[in-house]
């Protein structure tokens, strides 16, 4: 369930750009050098995608490699001796294609992560060179307070690790001036050959009053963002609430839609990790005036209104359930099996969780799952994932929410 974490920063990068293919701070041509500005790459253009996408047939993106990679990860992060070569994992959906990013890359390293798992039929492993490792870029990606640069002026569209091992930093606009006021903010804290930064357009629009179904950025460590989708408004007392997937955000952690900037923060979270808990989720106390609606947002022309709640005991092994996230949109499919415990990545295992059917990606963890009853919208749960031995959809019921937080919440208010 990891990969869902690693994966949701850049599903909306490779949908409208390419990442860069050149190798650190390595200089190939004197077009390159004409581009170098002392240690920030600037990306002249959107580079072509063809080499990402080799291998695409249809318009039809398939999940199948999520399982593989999920495993894959995890066993790379049990071996500390991968430290300092590896990356990240990256999925091609259109080919079931896994790209793993190393630092370096030689027999004993590739022997070392062959040795984790049989890699299944259909599902093709790549290698890639990249720069420096995760844990690194994540110290490096620390130094860029989002909330800073906003403060600075500069027009921040997303920021994430890419598959060479740099920071992307997109922005709206890149001119002399934002490029001389990133030198002066990471002064020497970030070696060269790190940050690229390119231009590109915003990627959603700001959605108010707040709905369920839309993107949100939360800060998953200090100073470092995921998209992920926002799950249902929710009330108790005069107080208003917007649930998100747990895994997504640090207990405390900034959240902002539709991406980070001051006038974007909608509040902190509030999540607790401990043992013992029935659901993936953080719940975020939505500041003042930061108003928020019952609704999950479907398109510009279409929001569903939430009438209520079906928790655990009533949801039933054959229903037809609905999820919107920000990855794949509105997807359906059936309540598969009812498990007393799932495994997490982030609280252990999690109990009175429920299996479905319908399709995800990354990107939808935390998205609203519901159910028509008599032609009513009522909610079912937030989806955090997919199971990585049956590599069906797994989300948190309601009932298992305000479990955790000991709050009777209302979905349904006016």
């Amino acid at each position: 369930m990891n990969l869902i974490v690693l994966l949701s920063s850049f599903v909306l990068i490779f949908s409208s750009y390419t990442l860069p293919t050149y190798v650190g701070s390595q200089i190939n041509n004197e077009a390159d050098a004409a581009l170098w500005q002392r240690e920030i790459k600037i990306l002249s253009d959107k580079p072509n995608l063809n080499w990402w996408i080799t291998g695409y047939t249809g318009n039809h993106t398939s999940n199948d490699w999520i399982t593989t990679a999920d495993i894959l990860l995890k066993g790379i992060n049990q071996k500390p001796e991968l430290k300092e070569y590896f990356i990240d994992i990256f999925g091609n959906p259109y080919n079931n294609t896994i790209f793993i990013a190393l630092t370096s890359i030689d027999d004993v390293i590739i022997k070392n992560i062959q040795s984790i798992t049989t890699i299944p039929k259909g599902i093709f492993i790549k290698y890639i060179k990249g720069v420096a490792p995760k844990y690194k870029l994540e110290l490096w990606a620390s130094k860029l307070n989002p909330e800073e640069l906003e403060k600075r002026g500069l027009p921040i569209i997303s920021m994430g690790i890419s598959v060479n091992g740099t920071l992307l930093l997109m922005l709206e606009d890149v001119t002399a001036t934002y490029i001389e006021i990133l030198k002066d903010i990471i002064n020497n804290n970030i070696p060269p050959g790190v940050l690229v930064v390119g231009k590109g357009e915003p990627l959603e629009t700001e959605i108010r009053p707040l709905k369920g179904g839309v993107e949100v950025w939360t800060e998953i460590s200090v100073n470092t963002f995921t998209q992920s989708t926002l799950g249902f408004i929710v009330k108790s007392g005069s107080q208003k609430y917007a649930i998100v997937a747990g895994h997504a955000v640090m207990n405390n952690g900034r959240c902002y839609q539709p991406t980070y900037g001051g006038n974007n923060l909608i509040g902190y979270a509030n999540n607790p990790i401990y043992s013992g808990r029935r659901s993936d989720s953080a719940i975020v106390p939505l500041l003042y005036g930061v108003d928020g609606v019952n609704q999950i947002y479907i398109d510009e022309l279409q929001s569903i209104i939430v009438y209520g709640q079906i928790n655990y005991p009533n949801q039933y092994v054959g229903q037809f359930i609905l999820k919107k996230g920000i990855s794949t949109g509105v997807t359906g499919g059936y309540i598969l099996a009812k498990w007393i415990w799932t495994q997490n990545p982030t609280y252990g295992l999690l109990y009175y969780q429920i299996a479905a059917s319908y399709p995800s990606a990354p990107g939808d963890s935390g998205g609203p799952v519901y159910a028509y009853v008599n032609g009513i919208a009522y909610a079912m749960g937030i989806h955090w994932g997919r199971d990585g031995l049956t590599n069906y959809a797994v989300y948190s019921p309601p009932d298992g929410i305000e479990y955790d937080f000991g709050i009777d919440f209302q979905f349904n208010f006016s």
